[in-house]
């Protein structure tokens, strides 16, 4: 009988080791996949600087979990990953948190675009009944006589002699630019000056939101928005060319990157506006963060190992109930 029950005692001996073991390999299991939580979140959220506590905090995490989801065997609650959650903790637990400014909408461009486009793809000459202008137009170099009244002094001089011109020239001069003309030059000169002002405001724009620009990583909003400072560039050239050449034609079409970039920067609003309210809340989220945390460690990095553990212990336990059992029965015998 006695060898009997030493044998009993040497086999409930054999399963307790084997579940201190399986306690300890747990830990351990844990500790190791706690090396890649990120540095931010070691250093916010008590807890993963010291094994046991690790392990303490992360089945205190599963079994919350496990209260809140269906009575199975599978944790069906959705949690952040630990890394979305380390995208927090970068704001949660800045020093420099600060609220930033809702960025304005980036500059706008009031001009008759339909009319330039028309303008540009239609050949500007005088309607002048003039004698000189009808002969300009059989000629069809009304763009060299434009250009070489340029040269003429403003008192209808000669440019080379300096010796008044003869009244009737003077007046075909004056007469070969008639007004509806000079109205189409002048609206041309005036929409470069506005497009030129324009592309200085979308690079001052641009530098002075830089930084907010990176910090979401919005690079598609600063792509976008080169593209608009080029391309209006370029409809300036075309413009300067037009006002030097009056008679070319040249087709241009609206820039849909103005349009994309406007949208973009609504979306970075919205990214601005969520880092305010991180800011603005941050000491109750702190308090929150760290539950999340480590729901998020334990549902992603231990709860496969956690259901192994599990069933270990339910096997060895029923054991030990049953050594114990018939222990106690042979003392009794």
């Amino acid at each position: 009988m006695r060898k009997l029950i030493d044998g009993k005692n040497k086999a409930i001996s054999d399963k307790e080791a084997e579940e201190n073991q399986e306690k300890t390999n747990f830990k351990n299991y844990i500790w190791e996949a706690s090396k890649d939580v990120p540095k931010i979140i070691k250093d916010n959220v008590t807890g993963f600087g010291r094994k046991e506590l690790c392990h303490d905090k992360t089945v205190e995490a599963l079994g919350r979990l496990k209260r809140a989801s269906q009575p199975d065997d599978v944790i069906s609650r959705t949690v952040e990953s630990i890394d979305e959650l380390a995208k927090k903790a970068e704001v949660i637990y800045s020093e420099e948190g600060e609220a930033l400014k809702i960025i304005e909408d980036a500059p706008t461009l009031q001009i008759n675009f339909d009319k330039i486009t028309e303008m540009l793809k239609t050949p500007l000459m005088s309607s002048s009944g003039s004698e000189y202008s009808h002969k300009v137009k059989e000629k069809n170099n009304f763009d060299w006589v434009v250009d070489g009244i340029r040269y003429i002094n403003d008192d209808l001089s000669c440019p080379f002699c300096f010796q008044d011109l003869p009244e009737y020239l003077k007046k075909e001069i004056i007469d070969l630019i008639d007004q509806k003309y000079q109205d189409s030059i002048n609206f041309l000169e005036v929409s470069k000056l506005e497009i030129e002002s324009f592309i200085r405001d979308v690079e001052i724009f641009i530098d002075k939101k830089l930084e907010i620009i990176e910090k979401f990583q919005q690079e598609e909003l600063k792509v976008c928005l080169s593209a608009v400072v080029s391309k209006f560039k370029l409809i300036g050239a075309n413009l300067e060319n037009k006002i030097n050449q009056p008679s070319s034609t040249i087709e241009i079409i609206w820039p849909n990157e103005i349009d994309k970039a406007q949208e973009l920067i609504i979306q970075l609003n919205e990214l601005i506006s969520n880092h305010n309210r991180l800011i603005e809340s941050s000491s109750d989220l702190r308090r929150e963060f760290s539950s999340d945390v480590w729901e998020s460690f334990a549902k992603n990095s231990v709860e496969i190992r956690y259901g192994e553990h599990l069933k270990k212990f339910n096997v060895q336990n029923r054991l030990l109930i049953k050594f114990n059992h018939r222990y106690v029965e042979m003392k009794k015998n």
